[in-house]
């Protein structure tokens, strides 16, 4: 789930919410998962984190905070599968870029502006990137060259990947786009909309776009 906005104008509640599904979601399910796997001694736990696990962006500060912990978790975990010895029990954090998915959709909105990022990547670079961690398990994986590159700028330099981020950032989220209303998204009940794999919001955006250049004419 996601919560879009200035940090102090995202209602409190909306953060608790976000940090209960993803955060605790995601501890609930590993903890029974590695409850099973030893007891039959083997298994492969794969979660999904983000490149914003380590490279914050600046207005989804809840969402960013939970997939940091969601790393720090499969790390404190893989620790313990080393320091005990257990080689047949893995676990995997995927870190992708943006997707092109119904999440930009349901995420809940406080910014004023529509909900939106570039270049995104097709949910199939996901999905395979987890059919792949099954077969060949790794402790974490990078989606893709954007993800990649962003990861590999941030271990060299992460004052200069944060601010140049944190810039790039502001500028696709909030000074781009048009205005929308405010919405809780899907923190507390479904949309009947966005219910498939793709969420168009690469056609979204660039039809946005169309219509500012039109308007600025």
């Amino acid at each position: 789930m996601g919560a879009f906005g200035r940090f102090d104008e995202v209602p409190l509640a909306d953060h608790k919410r976000l940090m209960d599904v993803n955060l605790n979601g995601t501890l609930y399910g590993s903890y029974y998962a590695m409850r099973q796997f030893r007891q039959q001694h083997y298994g492969s736990l794969i979660n999904i984190a983000s490149v914003m696990g380590k490279v914050p962006l600046p207005y989804y500060a809840s969402y960013t905070a939970s997939k940091h912990a969601i790393v720090g978790l499969d790390a404190a975990i893989n620790q313990e599968l080393q320091v005990n010895n257990e080689r047949n029990i893995h676990v995997t954090t995927i870190m992708p870029f943006a997707a092109d998915t119904p999440w930009f959709n349901h995420t809940a909105n406080y910014s004023g502006k529509s909900p939106r990022m570039i270049a995104l990547d097709h949910p199939d670079k996901i999905i395979n990137a987890v059919v792949k961690a099954i077969r060949h398990p790794k402790k974490e994986i990078a989606v893709g060259y954007k993800a990649k590159l962003a990861l590999a700028s941030h271990r060299i330099s992460s004052r200069l990947t944060n601010a140049l981020a944190g810039r790039a950032g502001h500028k696709i989220m909030i000074q781009d786009p048009p205005p929308a209303s405010q919405t809780s998204g899907t923190l507390y009940k479904p949309m009947a909309e966005g219910t498939g794999i793709v969420g168009g919001i690469k056609q979204r955006v660039e039809l946005e776009d169309l219509i500012l250049e039109q308007q600025q004419r």
